[in-house]
């Protein structure tokens, strides 16, 4: 049995957010998460806001927070290493 392909998104991709709001979604989690915002949350959601804002401080390229980028390395190994076959689809 072969290993499917892995398609990273279909063919009609949505246009990415803007600068300004992954600027915005990314202080306003730091402002959460640093106790500058006053908001009570539970931990479940609070370890969820953790995860989303690590993702975007790796999209903006935070050299402070490598743990996204070295676990997408690990994965995407892992996936070529079992035969799966990644095709990106560039917008």
């Amino acid at each position: 049995m072969s290993n499917p392909e892995i398609i990273l998104h279909d063919n009609k991709p949505q246009p990415m957010r803007t600068e300004t709001e992954i600027y915005y979604a990314h202080d306003m989690l730091a402002g959460i998460l640093l106790k500058e915002i006053p908001v009570q949350i539970d931990p479940e959601s609070l370890r969820i806001l953790h995860i989303i804002a690590s993702t975007l401080c790796w999209v903006l390229r935070h050299d402070h927070n490598p743990e996204v980028g070295e676990l997408l390395k690990v994965v995407e190994s892992d996936l070529a290493k079992a035969g799966h076959v990644l095709h990106r689809h560039d917008n």
